[in-house]
């Protein structure tokens, strides 16, 4: 196997260089020259390329990767076809010598050869004409083209059109009279390359002749098939298009002959089998999927992880750089590919991938070590022979080879080398991991905030437009803006920020050092909640909300902001809400309160005995049953536009966007 450094140092840098940079300027080992990356106006040369390890970098845009990661960006190719070609470039790989194994002629009404397909072993196909000379030009540019076989064709009442030469000759030597067009399959129409006009240069050889087509067992000889037989439809005496039986797939016909299969068969086979009729095309009415049969669908919404990334979805988490996204990923990536709970968050067990664009293996494999084993889950890192491609490359489709399964993108800056705030490269690559959706994906981006912005995320509005889910992770601040101390360390909250498809849900989490990872934690309102409820609990009847509001602020020394949250959150949950006399607002304690409490904060181990109703597991975060009609509408962090008919709602100081 060749190794990468070997064919850096021996491929020629410079020429290669050159080759594409005309106006490159060399001094000592750089060279520089105009950037032409990304859609980047570099008004003065701002590329640089080293020319002994053949690395590039932008000072403008900020591109920059190796000599591999620039033969893939230039030729929009991925990095197994990338190191073959600098390879051969340095002189490593030779190009495989083809053996002639067969020629097929083609020539006019008198038998004039006009042209030939070349077969090669290993299978491979060329088409050349004479020179005049004695030699070939390999194209048929200019010359007239014909079928195969086209004298046997004007003296045939019924001809049998086929894929290739091959098959021409099976049914040539059964008796019956057979064809094909050069360069196969898809090439029975032709673009003009002076006009661009399609041309048809095989049609009139078929007027009034009885035609059967027998096309290869895959799609591109079902496709062929059909092209042929629109094409011919009206210009030959009948149309006929036979499927093989017992044909296994990608088989042809003379596949199906060398089975045992006879002469007689075959027209048995043609008698039964109708003229072909073009199908009625359907009308976009009837492609469409009616109202009533969406609930006649077995789909329902589930989670990869309980209430935090829903399955088949696109999910963005954000936070600021350094804040421990990895870690926790990589958390919920094992347990997800284990099939074990996350804390006390249950998982549906899946292939998970991890693509890691940005850390080293000597950090991933402390991680590793940290967080455990795990049998079903894949890391496809940079140091890869194979390396992940980017998203708005070419070779993105490597991506549709794996079994469908968690996605997880670490991060989607370093996974693509478009600029991020760009709406139309953010649009390609939000659509082409909505196909990988569709396939049976669930994708989650990690993703970074703006400097001095840790509310939202970084980059174009369409991230925001065509993802299905965005999360936040963030350290906690109390009310006056200061991170909050929890159990001695800081506490973090991940869950639904500025936008979902779902139902909104968050979780409060600790950072463990021995694992290098989090833990769950509880939620540090349960205790001013359960102090309120402690209050309406000692009034003989419902208080206002004004003189509730009073008593709290003064008891427990809290802004009158704080305050008005944490009475909605405990809405539903500690108390509940009415109309009194003259409109006012009555809060009542709940008889009991046990039933309300979230479990996810209530963890328990093994030694410890819970007196908790079982059927605490299944309660949400949010009593998403609460009548909304008295819930605060806010609006989108500071560098979203909200759109028209956005429903924003506030919870727990986040504002999220529900989707209908």
């Amino acid at each position: 196997m060749i190794k990468k450094q070997e064919i850096i140092d021996r491929v020629d840098k410079k020429s290669y260089y050159f080759s594409i940079y005309p106006d490159l300027k060399i001094t000592g080992e750089w060279g520089q020259t105009h950037c032409n990356s990304n859609g980047h106006k570099d008004n003065k040369p701002s590329f640089f390329v080293n020319l002994n390890n053949g690395s590039y970098h932008c000072k403008g845009c900020g591109i920059k990767g190796s000599l591999f990661d620039h033969f893939m960006m230039i030729n929009n190719v991925d990095f197994p076809t990338a190191k073959l070609e600098l390879a051969k470039k340095a002189g490593l790989v030779a190009e495989p010598q083809k053996k002639i194994v067969k020629t097929y002629d083609y020539t006019d009404e008198s038998g004039n050869l006009l042209s030939q397909t070349v077969r090669y072993e290993p299978k491979d196909f060329k088409q050349r004409r004479p020179d005049g000379k004695g030699g070939w030009v390999w194209n048929l540019e200019g010359i007239r083209l014909v079928p195969n076989n086209l004298p046997e064709i004007i003296k045939a009442e019924t001809v049998f059109i086929v894929e290739g030469e091959k098959d021409v000759e099976t049914l040539r030597g059964i008796g019956l009279t057979a064809t094909c067009n050069p360069m196969g399959a898809g090439k029975w129409e032709l673009k003009d390359k002076q006009t661009g006009k399609i041309i048809k240069p095989y049609n009139e050889h078929f007027k009034d002749k009885k035609v059967v087509i027998i096309p290869d067992k895959d799609k591109a000889g079902r496709d062929h098939s059909l092209q042929v037989a629109e094409n011919l439809k009206g210009i030959a005496e009948s149309v006929k298009v036979i499927e093989l039986p017992d044909l296994p797939e990608k088989g042809d016909v003379s596949d199906w002959i060398a089975q045992g299969h006879t002469k007689e068969e075959l027209n048995e086979l043609i008698e039964q089998t109708p003229d072909w009729i073009p199908e009625e095309p359907k009308s976009l009415l009837d492609s469409l999927m009616k109202w009533n049969d969406i609930l006649t669908l077995d789909v329902s919404i589930e989670h990869i992880l309980e209430k935090l990334i829903p399955k088949n979805s696109i999910t963005l988490l954000f936070g600021r750089g350094g804040i421990g996204k990895t870690s926790l990923m990589m958390q919920i990536a094992r347990a997800v590919a284990s099939g074990i709970p996350f804390d006390t968050l249950q998982t549906i067990q899946s292939l998970v991938y991890y693509i890691d664009f940005e850390n080293p293996l000597a950090v991933l494999k402390e991680r590793v070590e940290k967080i455990g084993q795990s049998e079903n889950l894949y890391v496809w890192h940079i140091s890869n022979e194979i390396q992940p491609p980017k998203l708005d490359s070419n070779g993105w489709d490597l991506y549709k080879q794996l079994p469908p399964g968690l996605l997880i993108v670490d991060t989607l800056r370093a996974s693509h080398l478009s600029d991020e705030n760009d709406s139309k490269p953010m649009s390609l690559i939000m659509g082409r991991l909505k196909e990988l959706r569709e396939m049976g994906f669930t994708i989650l981006l990690l993703h970074h905030t703006p400097k001095h912005n840790d509310n939202t995320f970084k980059g174009s509005t369409a991230l925001l437009d065509l993802c299905d889910h965005v999360l936040g992770l963030e350290e906690v601040k109390d009310y006056d803006g200061e991170t909050l101390e929890f159990d001695c360390q800081n506490l973090y909250r991940v869950g639904t920020r500025i936008k979902t498809r779902y139902d909104p849900y968050y979780i409060y989490l600790t950072f463990n050092p021995e694992i290098k990872g989090f833990n769950v934690a509880v939620d540090p309102d349960i205790e001013k909640m359960e102090g309120i409820y402690e209050m309406l609990k000692q009034s003989s009847e419902p208080l206002k909300q004004k003189e509730l509001r009073e008593q709290v602020k003064n008891d427990m020394d809290l802004p009158d902001k704080e305050v008005r949250r944490l009475l909605k959150k405990g809405t539903g949950l500690y108390w509940t809400v009415e109309k009194g006399s003259k409109n006012a607002t009555l809060y009542t304690p709940l008889n009991s309160v046990c039933q309300f409490v979230n479990p996810i904060y209530t963890r328990q181990t093994e030694k410890q005995e819970s007196s908790q109703p079982e059927s605490l597991t299944n309660r949400p975060l949010f009593d998403t049953s609460q009548n909304l009609d008295n819930v605060e509408f806010g609006s989108l962090s500071e560098g979203i536009g909200q759109t028209e008919k956005q429903e924003v709602i506030d919870l727990e100081h986040q504002e999220v966007e529900i989707v209908e």
